[in-house]
């Protein structure tokens, strides 16, 4: 991985986390995307055979935690094991992709009201392309509509 992945990778993993949790995790009515407070969550990424990594290209493992888990305090915790999820059958899995990109789509214009028009910008890879323009004399967007420049 390059580091201006890394970068891209870095200012997404936040946004995508509570974008995740929010469309797993139950809310009052039960049904998950829950506008309140998330909940906690692990992210994983592994690097090798010895470190559990499988698949072989750089990827991340977004870990809800649920209510029913004690909290840890100064102790190791176990993030991986077996047949600690349910497995999806495809309708199922439908269901959950649509939650998590109304989920997505919600957390990225919470970043955009929340945190500025700059956040967001950088979080889109747009930033970036604007300062290249104006360093070889260009400047504004030229044509690019919400989201044109992003890498991921």
């Amino acid at each position: 991985m390059t580091v201006e992945e890394g970068r891209a990778l870095g200012a997404w993993l936040g946004v995508v986390g509570r974008a995740v949790v929010r469309a797993v995790m139950p809310d009052d009515d039960g049904e998950g995307e829950g506008e309140g407070e998330i909940g906690d969550w692990n992210i994983v990424q592994n690097n090798g055979p010895r470190a559990a990594q499988v698949v072989p290209h750089v990827h991340f493992h977004i870990i809800p935690r649920t209510d029913d888990i004690p909290e840890v305090k100064a102790r190791s915790w176990t993030v991986f094991g077996k047949g600690q999820r349910e497995e999806l059958d495809e309708d199922e899995a439908g269901v959950l992709l649509d939650k998590m990109k109304r989920s997505l789509g919600r957390e990225v214009e919470r970043v955009r009201f929340e945190e500025g028009e700059g956040a967001w910008r950088l979080l889109m890879g747009l930033l970036e392309e604007e300062e290249g323009r104006e360093q070889v004399g260009g400047g504004g967007m030229h044509g690019k509509g919400v989201g044109g420049g992003s890498k991921l």
